[in-house]
Parts: structure tokens; sequence; C-alpha cells
């Protein structure tokens, strides 16, 4: 599975889950608005500039179609690929 970081619409990267690393996520002026960590298979915001902090507050995501947004930074965080939890057998 992946961490599709994307910015204002512009993915800005895609990181294996299964690595463990930190991220700067900049905006589109170039200023560093949001750290987001990559650990035990998961992705979390770890931290943001934005006043809510809702996105630092969300839950870890780990599964297809999970995301994490920031929206006063226009960051969002989309896990895909590996499994879901709507995986049908057809």
């Amino acid at each position: 599975s992946l961490a599709v970081v994307s910015v204002g619409g512009k993915t800005l990267g895609e990181y294996p889950l299964d690595e463990d690393r930190l991220i700067e996520i900049k905006s589109e002026a170039g200023e560093v608005t949001n750290v987001l960590s990559i650990k035990d298979g998961k992705a979390y915001m770890e931290e943001a500039n934005c006043r809510d902090q809702y996105c630092v507050r969300h839950a870890a995501v780990s599964k297809a179609n999970e995301e994490i947004i920031c929206l006063p930074n226009r960051v969002t965080v989309r896990v895909e690929g590996g499994a879901s939890e709507v995986d049908a057998v057809a």
C-alpha cells in the first residue's frame, strides 16, 4: 500500500507504508506546513501549522481509500493499493 500525498490537488509523492519515514509536506509557496509520519504500516499527521489540528488528531490510516485531510493547508493523504474493507468476491 502507498500513502499518496497531494497539495491543492497536485500529487507530491507516493510513499510505501512498509518503510518508516517522516515526510515534510510543503505548500505551493514552498513552506513546510505538515509533517507526515509513516510507521509500522500506518500513516499519520505528526505536525501541522494549521489552527484546528484536526489532521493531527485524526486516526492513523493504513487501509485502501482511507484519507487524512488538512483543509486549511489543502493537504490530502490517501492510502492506495492493498486490501480494503470493501473487498468483494465475485
